[in-house]
């Protein structure tokens, strides 16, 4: 079994230069522990085998696993911040930049390698009647709704930064 890493994956490490990352099974010690032999683990202990599966569950769950997940709502046609999760501990809603680019248009920006590369485009979901959809832009995300006669429209909405 390696060494596994002394910081979250998720948050990099600025000492090292270690981008933001998805957690790999090197991150987690490695996926070849072996049973010691001379001191197995006891009946109620995990063994080399289900520590291994462990790692590799961890690691193939984290290749679907949001970098971010942020509710967005108005108030006097401003977009505000009201839930925001990342399973890092090191990103949080100071360090982006939420900017109304318009009617129905919000854009959600952050300094490069805050985030690991994504995994997928992001997704958004409205919390009220119409539809939106997501356009990539550099270091963020613009993302436009409009209401259900096809207006552009300032509707809450939850995106996922894959």
């Amino acid at each position: 079994m390696g060494a596994g890493i002394e910081f979250l994956s998720w948050n990099g490490n600025t000492e090292s230069n270690d981008l933001p990352r998805r957690p790999s099974t090197d991150d987690l010690g490695g996926d070849d522990l072996q049973n010691d032999e001379l001191a197995p683990p006891g009946p109620d202990d995990p063994d080399a085998t289900a520590w291994d599966a462990m790692v590799r569950e961890i690691v193939a769950l984290a290749k679907t696993t949001a970098a971010a997940k942020a509710t967005i709502t108005f108030s006097g046609g401003a977009p505000q911040w009201e839930l925001f999760s990342a399973p890092g501990s090191a990103v949080t809603t100071g360090d982006l930049t939420l900017t109304d680019a318009g009617t129905g248009i919000t854009e959600i920006t952050w300094p490069e390698n805050t985030f690991p590369p994504a995994s997928a485009w992001p997704e958004v979901s409205l919390h009220g009647d119409g539809w939106g959809w997501t356009e990539n832009i550099t270091n963020g995300v613009r993302i436009k709704t409009k209401n259900a006669a096809g207006e552009l429209a300032n509707i809450p909405f939850t995106v996922t930064i894959n």
